[in-house]
């Protein structure tokens, strides 16, 4: 899980890193406006190996809406420190 002291650019980083290692993509090629579809060629099993890191990253289980609504990797850096936060904030914590 990550500190939910991270700023967006931290989780950009981490997903960078995650994105790289999943896909075998150079950091050049990940940017926040980078499509994930269209940019990346990611297909439905590559779809179902990100949320699932996604989920260890959050240590929540994430609706299939919300994840099928990601398009580009800010989406994904939104989700990831928005999560995060949110857990971090009074009364947050991981689902039940």
């Amino acid at each position: 899980m990550l500190p939910s002291t991270l700023t967006r650019e931290e989780v950009f980083d981490r997903v960078r890193s995650t994105m790289q290692e999943l896909f075998d993509v150079g950091p050049e090629r990940i940017q926040m406006e980078t499509k994930l579809i269209e940019d990346l060629d990611l297909d439905s099993i590559d779809a179902i190996d990100l949320a699932a890191r996604l989920e260890e990253i959050t240590r929540q289980r994430l609706p299939e809406e919300t994840l099928r609504a990601l398009r580009t990797v800010e989406d994904v850096v939104t989700l990831i420190h928005a999560t995060v936060s949110a857990e971090a904030a009074p009364g947050g914590g991981a689902e039940e």
